[in-house]
């Protein structure tokens, strides 16, 4: 194989097409100075220098000395293995670290409402019927509202917006707490006969709502049909 074509095939493997053709040509020289790889690689000495450096790092050139000059030798193919391994381990390296960043390059864009976390507690019949009309006038017409209640009539929000609403006589699993489940918000609310003793609490989060809302819809496609 002509050196050109054993230059292709090292730049294939990973080396540049410098890093190759000084590889090359110390394999074809054996031991020898610079001066001589540089000739025949048919470059400049200083950037045979910079390349020897680069190839020394990798472990594909070892450097000795001769007098006062640094002779340089190229590794066998058992080296060239080894750089292979080194290389299919910084790719390895490298692909965890990818892993490790997708969810902090997922965020990179989004709204903070669909990033950051929010929630608030309420205490009080008042409070939480506000708290309810406050993430339902945030919602825009559409936007599918899950409300999942021990009473269909706990909240009336069919005459403001289109919901699903299951009633607890529908199923034995429902929690004692009301959930409604906005596009980026969910309220769970625990109802009472006393007033004063009802409060609910809201997370305010797109992902959150999310995958509630796809708990909730599964879950309720899961169950028996009443006959």
């Amino acid at each position: 194989m002509q050196p050109a074509s054993l230059t292709t095939a090292l730049t294939a493997i990973g080396l540049s097409e410098k890093q190759s053709k000084v590889y090359i040509a110390s394999r074809m020289l054996g031991p020898a100075p610079a001066q001589k790889i540089a000739e025949q690689a048919g470059l400049n000495r200083p950037t045979t220098y910079d390349m020897l450096d680069e190839l020394s790092r990798l472990g594909l050139v070892t450097r000795g000395s001769d007098s006062s000059k640094s002779i340089f030798t190229a590794v066998g193919i058992d080296g060239l293995k080894d750089f292979l391994k080194t290389q299919a381990q910084e790719v390895a390296r490298r692909d965890a670290e990818l892993d490790r960043l997708i969810p902090a390059l997922e965020h990179i864009g989004l709204k903070p409402s669909e990033t950051a976390i929010t929630t608030r507690l309420v205490h009080g019949a008042q409070a939480v019927a506000a708290l309810q009309a406050d993430a339902l006038s945030k919602t825009a017409p559409g936007k599918p509202v899950l409300l999942v209640t021990r009473s269909a009539q706990a909240l009336n929000l069919e005459s403001h917006h289109p919901a699903l609403l299951v009633a607890a006589t529908q199923s034995k699993h429902l929690p004692i707490a009301d959930i409604t489940i906005f596009h980026t918000s969910a309220i769970l609310a625990v109802p009472s006969d006393n007033p004063a003793r009802q409060a609910a609490v809201i997370i305010e989060n797109t992902a959150i709502a999310a995958a509630l809302r796809q708990l909730f819809t599964q879950a309720q496609a899961a169950q028996p049909k009443s006959r």
